[in-house]
């Protein structure tokens, strides 16, 4: 069997969410063909589904190695690292990203979900809109657009409440 027909029976076990037997196929394909970035790459994304973050990280880093010219790989990089709370390392891979793919509407979206987990609100509802207007059949943009205006009102709200109160 080549590398290619175990990364595609392992996509079926991931899409079947049997991620141990999805892994055993990315890793024989890896064994099969150690340049084979889309088999670290799909691997990364099974064990994240395990919520293995650094063994998922271990793969991205690997896959970006051998190919980095591969937005997809940079993006899901950012997810598992925004998960981590590794925020600006998460920021650079979603820069990355949207720097080999300016159309990439899922980098967009999730560089602003790591700028809402900053609180920089404002940047946050940028990128929001710019995956929007890249896909504007986006759902998950729009829910995260209005998550960040409503925050971004709040915190300018009760800003100007302490500020009219005299606390500040």
């Amino acid at each position: 069997m080549y590398d290619e027909e175990l990364l595609k029976k392992g996509n079926i076990f991931k899409n079947n969410k049997k991620y141990d037997e999805a892994i055993s196929m990315y890793v024989k394909a890896i064994q099969m063909n150690p340049q084979n970035a889309n088999a670290y790459y799909c691997c990364g994304i099974a064990l994240k589904f395990q919520q293995k973050y650094d063994e998922a990280i271990a793969m991205y880093k690997k896959a970006v190695e051998i190919n980095p010219h591969n937005d997809h790989f940079y993006n899901c990089y950012g997810i598992v690292l925004d998960d981590l709370n590794k925020y600006d390392e998460a920021i650079l891979m979603f820069q990355k990203a949207i720097e080999i793919n300016p159309h990439n509407d899922s980098a967009y979206n999730n560089f602003g979900f790591t700028l809402n987990n900053r609180k920089k609100y404002d940047e946050a509802i940028k990128m929001f809109k710019r995956a929007i207007e890249i896909n504007p059949q986006y759902a998950n943009s729009y829910n995260h657009w209005g998550y960040a205006l409503t925050i971004s009102k709040l915190v300018h709200c009760n800003f100007l409440f302490i500020y009219l109160s005299g606390f500040l």
